[in-house]
């Protein structure tokens, strides 16, 4: 429980860079095999205990690292705590990773949002725009990746972080707050200079193989 980037105990924040000098040991072979990489994505946990000031000395430690050719450090934003719900992440808050994004040194780093994370936070398809227009107009935003969330119960259960699929697809589940007008508003607010994905899981977890890649 205490091994992150934004951990309060030294023992658990070096644990994380110590991942994050794997991964890029790992980046670093990717290339040698011909691979291009983009962007490597941080979080700000541990839950409920993630602190600012130790997340800022981790991003400074990281920018420090020789990562070869120039990539993106993106400071994915994860749902947070509010005053109405304990946050599923409960990493920090959207405004603290903004703030730390901006004051960092190392003009590499960028804020990502993950559309489904956002909406988790604020219970609504209104809070994903706001943080990713906030983002791009402070000129820090790095990417957007879609992934759905919804208040109905289904096989994803209700206001889970479980990546759900956009509405009106088949296997698209119900309630679901993401769909075409809430992608092309995002993409409105978000700009061309963006890096863009698409994260989805399929349930329910019997789904045979065959069916998955249908």
């Amino acid at each position: 429980p205490a091994l992150r980037m934004a951990s309060p105990r030294s023992a658990g924040r070096h644990a994380a860079l110590d991942f994050a000098a794997q991964a890029r040991q790992d980046i670093a072979a990717l290339r040698e095999q011909g691979h291009r990489v983009q962007a490597v994505e941080f979080h700000s946990g541990p839950s409920n205990t993630a602190d600012a000031d130790a997340m800022a000395a981790s991003m400074a430690t990281i920018s420090g690292w020789d990562w070869g050719e120039d990539l993106v450090f993106l400071l994915e934003h994860c749902d947070a705590t509010t005053p109405d719900h304990q946050g599923e992440k409960a990493f920090l808050q959207f405004e603290e990773e903004l703030a730390l994004v901006d004051a960092a040194a190392d003009p590499r780093w960028r804020i990502g949002i993950n559309w489904g994370r956002s909406a988790l936070e604020g219970r609504n398809a209104s809070l994903p725009l706001s943080h990713i227009q906030a983002a791009s107009d402070a000129g820090l935003l790095g990417a957007v990746f879609f992934s759905g969330a919804s208040g109905t119960d289904s096989d994803f259960g209700v206001w889970l972080d479980r990546h759900l699929p956009p509405a009106g697809l088949p296997f698209s589940p119900p309630g679901t707050l993401l769909g075409a007008q809430e992608i092309s508003a995002a993409l409105d607010a978000a700009g061309d200079d963006v890096i863009l994905g698409l994260k989805f899981g399929l349930r329910p977890d019997s789904l045979p193989a065959d069916e998955q890649i249908g």
